[in-house]
């Protein structure tokens, strides 16, 4: 996922995580999101994260 208020090129993204990580640390798709889904503790909510990219 990429998460940020603007849009990224998903070519510029995945060049840069190409150069940083190695080829198995690569994703193989991306997604765009306003914001990650949060619990009412502020945390990551992995069940709406699993649900978005269910749906993607």
């Amino acid at each position: 996922m990429v998460v940020g208020g603007a849009a990224h090129p998903h070519a510029s993204v995945l060049t840069a995580v190409r150069t940083a990580r190695p080829p198995y640390a690569v994703p193989g798709r991306l997604m765009t999101v306003e914001a990650l889904p949060l619990t009412a503790n502020g945390k990551i909510d992995r069940a709406a994260v699993a649900r978005l990219l269910a749906g993607f």
